[in-house]
């Protein structure tokens, strides 16, 4: 990694008339966020990154399972690892994100080592999902091909689910008030 792209990652960020001094970037982490070939990190180098994320007393960390590449699972059936790996480092709250389902989410979450999840795919096709999350209803289907695109088909076409008995795999437990 250069000398440039190891400075901006704990570097502040002026936005307008704000400074933000608590910003750090984690994107040099990632293959596809790299700005030259030679920027992608080796172990070395990410055990740096990870030793540094207490000083700043983040409020969160948002991180994206490396199971995901852009919008597309790399494989099916990866477990995430990410979350768990940093857990073990990072004192602050952990917002894990990249395939995970309600059952996956809710695992991520009971085995501590996410404090909460983001969905992107799944949030897509289904605009009321914390309603479906919460009751066990079936999640609608997304389709890729209209994941970033200029055309509101694929965000706003998906439907919403309407007054059906609480069907499918997830069924959350009575004392749950995650959603509420």
């Amino acid at each position: 990694m250069t000398d440039h792209a190891a400075r901006k990652l704990f570097a502040p960020i002026q936005i307008g008339p704000l400074a933000l001094s608590h910003r750090v970037v984690m994107g040099p982490l990632t293959r596809s966020r790299s700005e030259q070939p030679g920027d992608i990190p080796g172990s070395l180098m990410v055990e740096y990154y990870q030793q540094q994320l207490n000083r700043f007393g983040l409020a969160c960390l948002h991180i994206i399972e490396p199971r995901i590449k852009g919008n597309v699972a790399i494989e099916d059936g990866l477990p995430p690892v990410a979350a768990a790996q940093l857990r073990k480092i990072f004192k602050g709250e952990i917002i894990a994100a990249g395939g995970f389902d309600p059952d996956g989410a809710e695992a991520i979450v009971e085995k501590g080592d996410a404090d909460l999840v983001a969905f992107g795919r799944h949030f897509l096709a289904n605009p009321d999902l914390p309603k479906r999350i919460k009751l066990g209803l079936p999640l609608n289907a997304y389709d890729r091909a209209t994941f970033y695109t200029f055309d509101p088909h694929g965000y706003t076409d998906y439907p919403f689910y309407e007054d059906q008995e609480p069907v499918g795999q997830f069924q959350p437990r009575a004392n749950k008030t995650a959603l509420h």
